[in-house]
């Protein structure tokens, strides 16, 4: 979510700093949410910084929802390509090289 965030200020020229003026909310609390993984980003938090961008939450996070699950894919497929490099494959699936010819 914190991604979806910075990609919108970012795409809007903004900084934290034009932020909090919106939001009523100092720079270094926004910096602190929207940076720092170890603030927590609160639902209300998101709800206050799409209203002063006029951003549609479910949008925002739709787009966070489809950025993690390409990332899981990204890392599944790595995953797997790196598997079969090392000559694993899955149970249910034969090795390519071992499918017999019809």
């Amino acid at each position: 979510m914190r991604a979806e965030v910075r990609k919108e200020l970012e795409h809007r020229g903004m900084t934290s700093f034009n932020l909090s003026k919106l939001v009523d909310r100092s720079r270094n609390y926004l910096n602190e949410r929207i940076s720092q993984a170890n603030k927590e980003l609160t639902l209300n938090d998101v709800e206050m910084i799409c209203q002063a961008l006029g951003v549609n939450i479910n949008d925002l996070m739709g787009r966070a929802t489809q950025a993690y699950e390409d990332e899981v894919l990204k890392l599944s497929v790595a995953r797997h390509t790196n598997l079969e490099q090392d000559g694993y494959c899955l149970a249910a699936q034969e090795k390519q090289d071992d499918v017999p010819e019809e």
